[in-house]
């Protein structure tokens, strides 16, 4: 070690796999810092070190993340790498993670051949280069691992530390066999594809989460036909898929394809023996972060469940991790079913969605917009790019490359958005069309019946004319949030794109739209001039939760307002959204 001295200096040295942690990479690398400390009077503090680990990302790097910890202690002035490599192979976080050093700490980094030196601030393009080497050298090493367990996998041998399901490799024999876990799988698979309940399976093999274990291995165990490999690496612009030979099979094709058939079967959104009080799964899905909802009962009560509980929202904590199951199926089936078969209010909610031609204007000018501001930032680099090549300093190029590669991703990305969002935009014509075959199949199918009657298929059939056969894939579906006043709001995206909402307070299913609450304007300024005195108009959502019977009214078939009672709870159905005062109070008629 040197001398004490005022300059205080800590070394860095990292190994990035196997090879290099058998050899004495680590003392080496250690023995040169050691001794540019003492060439240059420096007072070696101490090592960090991170031993079999990629220089590609900071994570996992432990004895890197204490070096920069301590550097915003104000430990030492200098930290020493024996190559700048070992620093980090990535060329940006090599440049970001020194900039942030010198800038914030007032700490150097410097290599022990000198070809890196944060302390020559007159050289800023001679960093760059080799931090470029860096970043070159990583991309070459990851494109010689991947290329290498590509030929093993081709020629049928081990390409990872992670085999086949169910499946070992004897190096003796150099051949792949199925092993005891794989045995006992087709044993399972078999039984299961002949129809067993998986809970009687799960009784019989200690399995940990059988259910969940189970459902993995069939989505992506590949326990049948030829076995598939991908390697993927966007990094080096590689995505190729490999077939391995000589992997055997756990089930034959005839009992995979049973499985498989099964197992789609059971899924939540195609299953028709589900039971009926969860008849909205498959369909639910939070607002907040798309997580789905599941089927829960607790105490006797069903309820729709949030998995991730009440921390789903950003920067804080959603108050709501469940809601009952019953009064949320019955708003919005009651709604739904309403809404699609009543064609005044569907055409009214149809006419609101039809793109208007002020909404291409605006998209295409906002368009035209960002595509100037493109051109004039490919403008500004072609300018630096000529200056440079005609004898410019190039440490303007560097100093400016930042902002520019920014502004180009961002106002590229605008244009582009854009230009598809005017590309995809249906004309009127054609969301009227849409609109006009999708209630005619549902009027065809379930004009007055009542869901509650309907066999649980029949109801399934409508909802998924409604948000498709695969809602998870497609983005289609019923999505929820609770406010922070207890409310439940629910919206819908359906295959066809018409504005809807449906508002809920503390589940007691009182519902609004946009259309009704339009028209419970109208007919509210049509009961005050009927009745002669004020009635009070509330939307439901607005209705307190605790009165303990209200009177509403609605239009019937003649042409006086008709009057009906509810009881403590709200029934959907309310056409006018209007309510009278509770206590006792009713609409003359």
């Amino acid at each position: 070690m040197a001398s004490k001295n005022t300059k205080r200096a800590v070394g860095y040295c990292r190994t990035s796999g196997e090879a290099q942690r058998d050899n004495t990479s680590i003392p080496s690398q250690q023995e040169a810092i050691e001794a540019w400390a003492e060439r240059n009077g420096y007072t070696l503090i101490r090592h960090y070190t991170d031993e079999a680990k990629s220089g590609a990302k900071v994570a996992g790097r432990d004895g890197f993340q204490k070096l920069m910890r301590d550097a915003a202690g104000g430990k030492f002035d200098v930290a020493v790498v024996y190559q700048i490599s070992r620093w980090g192979r990535d060329g940006t976080d090599i440049m970001e993670s020194a900039r942030t050093l010198g800038r914030d700490f007032g700490v150097d980094v410097i290599d022990t051949a000198g070809h890196f030196d944060t302390r020559d601030r007159t050289n800023p393009l001679a960093r760059h280069i080799f931090a470029g080497l860096a970043d070159q050298e990583r991309l070459m090493i990851l494109q010689r691992t991947i290329r290498g367990r590509i030929a093993r996998a081709k020629a049928g041998l081990p390409w990872s530390g992670k085999p086949p399901v169910g499946r070992s490799y004897d190096k003796a024999t150099g051949k792949w066999y199925v092993n005891e876990q794989g045995r006992q799988l087709a044993i399972i698979l078999k039984r299961y594809a002949a129809g067993e309940a998986v809970v009687d399976l799960a009784r019989e093999f200690p399995i940990p989460s059988f259910k969940g274990q189970l459902s993995g291995w069939i989505a992506n165990g590949q326990l049948s036909g030829t076995y598939k490999v991908r390697f993927h690496s966007p990094d080096i612009g590689l995505d190729e898929t490999v077939e391995v030979p000589a992997i055997p099979e756990i089930v034959t094709p005839a009992v995979w394809a049973k499985v498989r058939a099964r197992a789609d079967h059971n899924r939540t959104f195609n299953r028709t023996d589900a039971t009926p009080k969860y008849l909205l799964s498959g369909f639910l899905y939070c607002s907040t972060c798309k997580k789905a909802l599941t089927g829960q009962t607790d105490s006797g009560y069903t309820y729709y469940r949030h998995s991730r509980g009440a921390g789903c929202e950003k920067g804080g904590k959603a108050d709501w991790s469940r809601v009952r199951a019953e009064r949320l199926t019955e708003t919005v089936l009651d709604y739904l079913y309403r809404f699609y078969l009543d064609e005044p209010a569907f055409n009214r909610a149809v006419t609101a969605a039809l793109p208007s031609s002020e909404d291409r204007d605006a998209i295409t000018k906002e368009r035209d917009q960002a595509a100037k501001r493109l051109a004039k930032v490919q403008a500004k680099l072609s300018r630096l790019v000529n200056a440079v090549a005609d004898g410019a300093d190039s440490s303007i190029l560097i100093r400016e490359q930042d902002s520019i590669k920014a502004d180009l991703s961002r106002y590229g990305g605008e244009v582009e958005k854009l230009t598809e969002q005017l590309a995809t935009m249906p004309s009127a014509k054609e969301v009227g069309e849409a609109a006009a075959l999708l209630r005619l199949h549902l009027v065809q199918q379930h004009k007055g019946k009542d869901w509650r009657k309907l066999p649980h298929e029949a109801v399934q059939g409508f909802l998924h004319h409604l948000f498709g056969d695969n809602p998870k894939r497609t983005g289609t579906g019923i999505f929820i949030r609770k406010d922070s006043k207890g409310t439940i709001h629910v919206a819908f995206k359906g295959q066809v794109a018409i504005p809807h909402q449906v508002a809920i307070v503390d589940g007691h299913g009182r519902v609004v739209s946009p259309a009704e609450a339009k028209e419970a304007q109208r007919l509210s300024r049509k009961l005050r001039e009927t009745a002669g005195k004020p009635v009070r108009d509330n939307l439901l959502m607005d209705v307190p939760s605790r009165m303990a019977r209200t009177t509403t009214s609605r239009l019937g078939p003649g042409n006086g307002p008709r009057r009906f009672c509810h009881g403590p709870e709200w029934a959907v159905g309310n056409r006018s959204g209007l309510t009278a005062d509770a206590a006792g109070a009713t609409i003359p008629v």
